[in-house]
C-alpha cells in the first residue's frame, strides 16, 4: 500500500541502453541503487524490448532517480552519436552535428 509520500514513475529509455546503464554483472545499477537506496527501480523483461523503466518510492527520490537516469541515457546517446560521427564522411558530419546540438539544447 502507498504511503502519502511515495510516488511510481516511468521513465522511456530506449531498450538499447537497458544493458549498458546495467553494467557488467549488475555493477552500475548496483551503484544507482546504492545512491537511491530508497527507490525500487525496474527494467523490463529484455525479450519485451520494452522502453519503460519504473521507478517507485519516496517522491523527492523518484524525482532526483529520474533526472539522474535520464542524463545516464542522454549522455549514452550522445556518445553513440559521437562515435558515428566519427566515421562520417564531411557532409555527414556536418548534418549529425547539427542533430546532436538540438539534442543538447
Amino acid at each position: 500500500m502507498f504511503q502519502d509520500n511515495e510516488k511510481t514513475r516511468d521513465i522511456m529509455i530506449d531498450h538499447r541502453y537497458h544493458k549498458a546503464i546495467i553494467g557488467a554483472q549488475g555493477a552500475n545499477i548496483r551503484d544507482i541503487r546504492e545512491k537511491f537506496n530508497s527507490v525500487v527501480i525496474s527494467f523490463p523483461d529484455p525479450s519485451k524490448q520494452s522502453d519503460v523503466v519504473s521507478l517507485r518510492g519516496p517522491k523527492n527520490d523518484v524525482d532526483q532517480c529520474y533526472k539522474y537516469l535520464h542524463q545516464i541515457a542522454q549522455d549514452k546517446v550522445l556518445f553513440n552519436i559521437m562515435l558515428y560521427v566519427t566515421e562520417a564522411d564531411e557532409m555527414e558530419h556536418k548534418v549529425l552535428m547539427c542533430q546532436m546540438l538540438r539534442l543538447c539544447c
